[in-house]
């Protein structure tokens, strides 16, 4: 029976603690203050053979954290001197302004919340310096409450995006130069040429177990959470929130996907403070970004295939063109050491053939 992959995928315009953020300060008992959302980015490049390995320990701490906080992360993977940022001129903008005003210097480098963690005690983090440091510094985030909350829609009318973004921040802060910056980024981008270290045990202290694990995690590596474009100025456009705190900020936009499928895309939205200055996320949001055109797909069985767990990783015997892996509630999850439980696979073929179909992982 054939059927629409995008229903089958994800409830569309859900915010990712599944609920407006604007409505969870109702829950919260403490004055000016909101629940958060944490924002890592990281900086990579095809030819950083490191940056593996930072995707590696980023992916493998976020897995360990209870799932309503993994859903509270919001990871991007910002490119710089590779065909992705040779292909999306704008994100290498993005990527020089970034780098430039948090003094990245060496890759794989990364910022969680664009603010200093008493874990790494600096803005910046190495991802190469294992998944338990940075398993701490998330749980450092989260566990603060943020001075601020943001929600937004998405509308398309003939390929062109209208974004309504509603917020609010704390009283405390209304004195501060608040900005707010989105940008797009997609998943499942296929990699070329990335260079990658890890090719033994030895790499990483000989622990056997870990290189079996990062071999899987290779074997199926690709791109993911990978900014194509920013949305507004690359260091944010400025707020003005009223009074009470609350703002609005309307913009429209046609996205660029360059030679990509609009699948596996999203919108990020931030709010934060100047990045000159303070420096700091306040909050965050992201949202799947709907495709003009309905996908027909197929199940495995009318396109002749099998797909199946094996040993924490979901195969197929197609010639795969993509596939990407989401738990029920829509998350999309990296395919190695996938914990016990069923999960929605998409899968497209070097053919253009759409295959969905759900997988129990013993």
């Amino acid at each position: 029976m054939k059927f629409f992959s995008r229903l089958a995928l994800v409830v569309a315009g859900v915010s990712l603690l599944g609920l407006s953020a604007l409505a969870q300060t109702a829950d919260n008992n403490r004055a000016d203050s909101y629940p958060r959302n944490t924002v890592v980015e990281v900086f990579t490049g095809e030819w950083c053979g490191w940056c593996p390995l930072g995707k590696f320990f980023v992916e493998r701490a976020i897995k360990q954290l209870p799932e309503a906080d993994q859903a509270r992360v919001i990871v991007s993977y910002i490119h710089d001197g590779d065909f992705i940022s040779q292909q999306f001129p704008e994100a290498k903008k993005l990527a020089a302004a970034l780098e430039g005003t948090f003094g990245i210097s060496g890759f794989p480098g990364g910022l969680i919340d664009r603010t200093k963690t008493t874990t790494y005690g600096s803005v910046t983090f190495g991802p190469t310096s294992g998944d338990a440091k940075i398993l701490k510094a998330l749980k450092e985030r989260l566990e603060k409450a943020a001075e601020g909350t943001v929600d937004f829609t998405l509308a398309e009318n003939g390929g062109e995006f209208t974004m309504e973004i509603n917020g609010e921040v704390a009283s405390s802060i209304l004195d501060q130069d608040l900005y707010l910056t989105s940008y797009l980024i997609r998943d499942s981008i296929p990699k070329k040429s990335q260079g990658n270290y890890v090719t033994n045990a030895s790499v990483l202290n000989g622990d056997t177990d870990l290189y079996a694990e990062y071999q899987a995690f290779w074997k199926n590596y690709k791109h993911d959470h990978t900014v194509l474009q920013p949305l507004t100025a690359v260091q944010g456009d400025k707020i003005a929130p009223g009074a009470d705190g609350k703002f609005s900020v309307t913009k429209t936009f046609t996205p660029n996907f360059g030679t990509y499928s609009t699948e596996f895309s999203h919108v990020v939205v931030i709010v934060h403070y100047a990045n000159s200055t303070k420096k700091g996320v306040i909050n965050a949001a992201k949202k799947e970004l709907k495709a003009t055109t309905d996908i027909v797909a197929v199940t495995p069985e009318e396109a002749n295939v099998a797909v199946f767990a094996q040993n924490g990783v979901i195969r197929t015997s197609a010639d795969v063109a993509n596939m990407a892996i989401y738990t029920l509630d829509g998350r999309t999850v990296p395919n190695y050491s996938l914990a016990s439980g069923v999960y929605v696979v998409r899968i497209q073929t070097t053919t253009g053939t759409v295959i969905v179909t759900k997988v129990q992982v013993p």
